[in-house]
């Protein structure tokens, strides 16, 4: 199929695909960054929590002050072989995101079962596909995020957060907003050790998306809007200087107005990271994710499959 077939094609399509793939592929970028570093390797190693009083995990950067603030940022690069997520005429390109993100824990207390610590935080992040395509070249984005949660840490290895994130997507060609999205949710995680160099992290989380996103032909500006569940587990494994972080997620969609007012779906979500610690603040990551979605209910088939592989830099600070 030649290039002015594809533009033809996706162009059509691009009034709801460009809304509504942006949030279904791009899922863990809406993820705070202070979750995932509580979520993080380093948890395990012991380098970043110590012991309360009550036996609750207390990070060490707020031991002395009570507060902190981390920044840093993230470049990747990898294949995609389904650009747009579609279950026909798939598209495969090049991604390059390039990412920048601040934050800061503004206290630890002392609950006696528990500790509390508030997170505000935010991002702005630089999403280009590579491939030489008009259509994909029409969808290049920026992404705005901010955040601020509430996170209780047991010393059972439980944690709960509850929080709420506002993210702006933006056209980067025209500097038009594609999409506003408030995000309200809450979420648990329990950390188990199961040897010396493993650790195993269970994970649940509730959402609900609040969108003003562009509508599809004969739909509403707030059809995004929808109900996300998720549930997944993590493995992290030391081995000659490496860590394998082999993971398996789960999620249920449920989709509430216009054209999605019964769409539901299932994503599963298979990854494996590995990451090499350069220094104590830089560190190189692989990429390797396969994607399956299962929707029902929609104008549309939105069942599609999708790999992604490549790799990035960390770069990272506290303070």
């Amino acid at each position: 199929m030649n290039s002015s077939k594809y533009i033809s094609i996706f162009l059509i399509a691009s009034c709801f695909v460009s809304a509504q793939r942006k949030l279904d592929l791009q899922k863990n970028a809406s993820e705070p960054e202070a979750i995932k570093q509580t979520n993080s390797k380093n948890q395990k190693n012991g380098s970043d929590v110590s012991e309360s009083d009550t036996g609750a995990q207390r990070p060490i950067v707020l031991k002395k002050s009570g507060l902190s603030a981390f920044f840093g940022y993230n470049t990747d690069y990898y294949y995609t072989s389904n650009a747009f997520g579609t279950d026909s005429e798939e598209i495969a390109s090049g991604i390059w995101t390039n990412t920048f993100y601040a934050g800061a824990g503004l206290g630890v207390f002392d609950m006696g079962e528990y500790v509390l610590t508030p997170y505000i935080g935010g991002s702005w992040m630089v999403h280009d596909y590579t491939k030489s395509l008009q259509a994909l070249e029409d969808e290049n984005y920026n992404r705005t995020q901010s955040y601020a949660l509430l996170l209780a840490q047991f010393g059972n290895g439980w944690s709960f957060r509850g929080g709420l994130s506002y993210l702006n997507d933006r056209n980067s060609n025209e500097d038009t907003e594609i999409l506003r999205d408030f995000i309200y949710n809450v979420g648990a995680m329990k950390a188990h050790t199961i040897d010396d160099s493993t650790q195993g992290i269970f994970a649940a989380s509730a959402k609900y998306h609040d969108v003003d996103a562009d509508n599809s032909p004969g739909g509403t500006r707030n059809e995004l809007n929808r109900y996300d569940l998720s549930l997944s587990y993590e493995i992290n494994k030391d081995f000659m200087g490496l860590e394998f972080n082999p993971k398996y997620q789960i999620s249920y969609n449920d989709y509430l107005n216009g054209n999605n007012a019964d769409r539901t779906q299932f994503t599963h979500t298979l990854s494996l990271d590995i990451v090499y610690h350069i220094t104590e603040s830089l560190r190189f990551e692989t990429i390797s994710t396969y994607t399956s979605n299962d929707s029902s209910g929609s104008n549309d088939d939105d069942d599609y499959e999708m790999y992604d592989l490549g790799g990035g830099l960390r770069l990272s600070a506290r303070f």
